[in-house]
């Protein structure tokens, strides 16, 4: 899932396989992932709290995960 930080406005990544107690799905008709257990869903341009995990300053690649 590909995010923005609102504050430094810094994209990356929010990889599925990251985000715990669920598996998600890709619904590209409608916009968004959604976990094939628990039915919690997260839409294009909705919000979500992130933190920063890796940073690769030689490929320029950002990866995040969510914050409950």
């Amino acid at each position: 899932m590909y995010v923005e930080d609102k504050v430094s406005r810094c994209e990356g990544m929010v990889r599925l396989s990251s985000i715990k107690g669920d598996f998600f799905t890709h619904e590209a008709s409608k916009y968004r992932i959604k976990g094939s257990r628990t039915g919690v869903t997260y839409t294009l341009g909705g919000e979500v709290r992130i933190k920063l995990t890796r940073a690769d300053m030689e490929e320029r690649v950002l990866d995040f995960e969510l914050v409950k």
